[in-house]
C-alpha cells in the first residue's frame, strides 16, 4: 500500500471528523445547496480510497450492505412523488453521498489500512472531548450574559442551554451519545488497568449532555448507560461491570452538578448565604423545564406534527411525498401556513417523517439498515468493543433520539453507521481467519491468543 496515500487518507479523515460537529460555520453553497467542510473532506477521502483500491485491485473487496441499497432505492423511488423537486433532488444526492462515503468508502478505508481501526475511533472520541471543552468554554463565556435571546437561558440565573458548535442543544446531545456509548462500553468490557482516556471521554461527554438541557438528550443518555451496561454484563459477567458503570455515571453527575452550582452561585448577587439560596430556585426552574412546563406547549405542538405526518403518510403510504418534500406538500395542501422556505417544516420524529417522505418502503429500509448494523456490531463483542459501542449507540438513537429528532441524513448518524459496519466486518473476518487457522493447525487451540 502507498504510504503517501495512507497519510493523505488519514489527514482527510481527521479533518472530516473534527469539522463534523461545526454546524454553525465552515459551510458553503454548492449548486444552490448548503454544503459543509466535513462533507468536502469525507468526499475527498472517498476519492482517495477508491483510487488506492483501483490501484491495488482492492475494489473487489467493496461490499455494500443490502439494507443500504434498499434505503437508497426507496429514496430514489420517492422522487417522482415530490412537490418540491429541487429540495428532493438535493436530499437524494445527500443520501447517495452518505451511502457511498460511510457504507463503501469508510469500510474500504479500514480494510486497506486495518492498523488504523483503533486510531479512527480514537480520533472520533478525541473530537467529542474537544466539543465538550468548547461547551464548557461556552458556560464561562456566558457567565455574565451573552448575545443569546432570553429563550436560550433557564431560570433567573440564566444558565445557557449549551449547543457548542451545533444549531441547537438537541443536536449537541445527539452527537455525544455515540462517544458516550463507545467509551463506556469499551471501558467496561476490557480488563486490565483503568483506561483513563476512555473514562474521561465518557464523563465529560455525559456531563455535557446533562448541561445541554436537551430533554431528548437526557433520555438518550440514560438509555445509553443502561444498554451499554447490559451488553457489557453479557460480554463480561462480573460484578465489577455494574460498579464501574455506576462510578462513571456518578462522576458525570458530580461534574455536571458542580458546574451548575458554581454557575448559579457566581451569577447570584449578595452574601454567600444569599448566593446559596439561589440554588433551590434554579433547581425548581430546571425541574419545570425538564417536565416541559413554563417553556411553551411544546408537547402539544409535537403531537400535532406527529398527527400531520401520519396524515400525509396515509395519503401516500407506499413511496411517500418525496424525501425533503414534506414541507412543500403540507403547504401545498393547505395543512399549514406558507413560509419562505417550506423545507424547514419538518416532523419532530424521524420515523414519522420517513414514513411521510419515503413511505413504508423507505421507513422499513432505514429501520433495517440501522437494526442490522447495530446487531452485527454488538455481536462483535469482545473482539471489538468499539464496534459494540457503536451498535449500542445506533440502537439508542433509533429507539430514543429519533422520537424527537429528524436527523437521518446527518453525518453524525452516518459516521457511527460506517464505523460499526467497518469494525464489525473486520472483526468477523479476523475471527473467521482465526478459526481457519485452528482447523488447519491442530496444535493451535481456540483459546490461543
Amino acid at each position: 500500500m502507498s504510504t503517501r496515500a495512507k497519510l493523505l487518507a488519514q489527514a482527510l479523515f481527521v479533518a472530516a471528523v473534527v469539522t463534523l460537529p461545526v454546524d454553525v460555520a465552515l459551510r458553503f453553497r454548492l449548486l444552490g445547496y448548503n454544503a459543509r467542510a466535513s462533507q468536502l473532506f469525507f468526499g475527498l477521502l472517498l476519492l482517495v480510497v477508491l483510487a488506492e483500491a483501483a490501484r491495488t485491485s482492492a475494489w473487489r473487496r467493496i461490499r455494500v450492505p443490502p439494507a443500504g441499497v434498499a434505503y437508497l432505492a426507496a429514496v430514489l423511488l420517492s422522487i417522482p412523488w415530490t412537490h418540491d423537486p429541487t429540495k428532493t433532488v438535493g436530499y437524494a444526492a445527500w443520501a447517495v453521498f452518505d451511502v457511498a462515503v460511510f457504507l463503501v468508502g469508510l469500510p474500504l478505508f479500514l480494510r486497506l489500512y486495518p492498523d488504523l481501526r483503533t486510531w479512527s475511533v480514537a480520533v472520533y472520541l478525541a473530537t467529542a472531548a474537544l466539543v465538550c471543552e468548547v461547551a464548557f468554554g461556552e458556560i464561562a463565556a456566558l457567565a455574565h450574559g451573552g448575545p443569546r435571546p432570553l429563550s436560550a437561558f433557564i431560570g433567573t440565573a440564566g444558565f445557557p442551554r449549551l449547543q457548542a458548535l451545533f444549531y441547537e442543544p438537541a443536536y449537541l446531545a445527539f452527537f455525544l451519545v455515540t462517544p458516550v456509548a463507545v467509551a463506556l462500553l469499551w471501558h467496561l468490557v476490557r480488563d486490565g488497568r483503568p483506561r483513563l482516556a476512555l473514562v474521561y471521554v465518557a464523563v465529560v461527554s455525559s456531563a455535557t449532555v446533562v448541561l445541554s438541557t436537551a430533554r431528548s438528550g437526557w433520555l438518550a443518555l440514560a438509555a445509553a448507560y443502561v444498554a451499554a451496561t447490559l451488553v457489557a454484563l453479557r460480554l463480561r459477567p462480573s460484578p465489577r461491570v455494574m460498579r464501574q458503570a455506576v462510578a462513571v455515571a456518578a462522576a458525570s453527575g458530580v461534574v455536571a452538578v458542580g458546574i451548575l452550582l458554581a454557575f448559579v452561585a457566581a451569577k447570584a448577587m449578595g452574601s454567600p448565604l444569599e448566593r446559596a439560596g439561589a440554588v433551590p430556585d434554579f433547581a425548581r426552574h430546571l425541574a419545570l423545564f425538564g417536565a416541559a412546563q413554563g417553556t411553551g406547549n411544546d408537547v402539544a405542538l409535537r403531537t400535532d406534527w406527529y398527527a400531520l405526518g401520519l396524515r400525509v403518510w396515509s395519503e401516500h403510504p407506499v413511496f411517500g411525498v418525496g424525501i425533503g418534500g414534506f414541507g412543500a406538500y403540507v403547504v401545498g395542501q393547505g395543512y399549514t401556513p406558507a413560509i419562505a422556505d417550506p423545507s424547514k417544516i419538518v416532523v419532530p420524529n424521524m420515523w414519522v417523517e420517513l414514513l411521510a417522505e419515503t413511505g413504508l418502503v423507505g421507513a422499513l429500509a432505514a429501520l433495517a439498515l440501522v437494526a442490522t448494523t447495530a446487531v452485527a456490531a454488538i455481536r462483535a463483542g469482545l473482539r471489538s468493543p468499539a464496534a459494540a459501542g457503536c451498535g449500542v449507540a445506533l440502537a439508542v438513537l433509533a429507539l430514543v433520539s429519533f422520537q424527537f429528532d429528524n436527523t437521518f441524513l446527518r453525518l453524525d448518524l452516518w459516521l457511527p453507521l460506517g464505523l460499526a459496519t467497518a469494525l464489525s466486518a473486520l472483526s468477523a473476518e479476523a475471527e473467521g481467519s482465526r478459526l481457519v487457522g485452528v482447523r488447519n493447525n491442530p496444535t493451535v487451540t481456540a483459546f490461543s491468543p
